[in-house]
């Protein structure tokens, strides 16, 4: 049911056009649904579980002693700061000085940072909402004369989301006037936030030439491909780092932290996204 109402959807936005459009929208819900549930197989809690249960369902005393022996590694391993710290480094987009940022015509500002609470009828900011803040203080330092605000709700389940009109009201009420905001709430995905914010540049707003992709620093190296493969010329700025200054303190080295361990989906969302995206052609 959920996959049908995503084809109506794509198909109505006119994602897909061709005699194959009906085919290539199915693929895409499939693509959609399928990277839902490997978001939850690819992180390392979902590993160490599946060694446990193996280890508590197998006869053999060698193999269960072997596979607590492993799950003991893989937390260890995956809970340590320092390690966490040092793969992510190694991703992650490095930020900017706000006075190494030029002025441009319009900062774009990629979703995914809040979620619609339907019992109090509001929205609830998430970890990301620094792409949102950083976008307004670039605003109101003038380095940046229009904010667009890409993104529709990502979620599988619809929520009653509306992203980029829901944070459009959310700055007009700041005091933001409505005219310097930009909506874009037709994608769910980075590869959507790219094609039709880029459609809807060229469309719409053919006068602006110089624009900022704002977004985290975990997010930007898929986030630039995809711009980048829909021919727009971009500069970039990285927001929420994860990674800082290195330090080494004893519970950054021997302390196993549940925090850290959550934190791998992050890395391992965007690896494996960024590698599924080339696959299909995205980037």
């Amino acid at each position: 049911m959920e996959s049908q109402a995503f084809i109506d959807q794509r198909l109505k936005l006119g994602t897909f056009r061709g005699s194959s459009h009906l085919f290539k929208a199915f693929i895409c819900a499939m693509f959609f649904l399928l990277s839902k549930i490997l978001a939850f197989l690819i992180t390392p809690f979902t590993w160490i579980i599946g060694v446990l249960i193996f280890a508590y369902f197998t006869k053999n005393k060698r193999r269960r002693k072997k596979a607590l022996l492993w799950a003991l590694g893989l937390f260890l391993f995956f809970s340590n700061t320092i390690i966490f710290e040092e793969f992510m480094r190694i991703w992650e987009v490095d930020g900017k000085k706000y006075s190494d940022i030029e002025t441009y015509d319009v900062g774009i500002v990629l979703g995914g940072m809040i979620e619609y609470n339907n019992d109090l009828e509001r929205i609830s900011f998430k970890h990301s909402t620094d792409r949102l803040l950083q976008a307004v203080r670039l605003y109101k330092y003038g380095k940046i004369k229009k904010i667009l605000i890409s993104g529709d709700s990502g979620n599988l389940i619809e929520d009653g989301l509306d992203e980029a009109r829901e944070l459009k009201q959310y700055l007009t009420e700041l005091g933001i006037p409505g005219e310097d905001i930009i909506t874009e709430d037709k994608s769910i995905n980075t590869y959507e936030n790219a094609k039709f914010t880029v459609d809807l540049l060229k469309t719409d707003y053919p006068q602006h030439k110089k624009f900022l992709l704002i977004t985290s620093g975990f997010h930007l190296k898929r986030a630039i491909a995809c711009f980048n493969k829909q021919g727009l010329e971009f500069d970039h700025f990285a927001t929420d780092a994860i990674t800082g200054d290195r330090y080494y303190t004893f519970d950054r080295i021997f302390q196993p932290k549940l925090g850290i361990l959550g934190a791998w989906r992050i890395l391992n969302h965007e690896i494996f996204g960024y590698l599924t995206y080339w696959f299909v052609g995205y980037i």
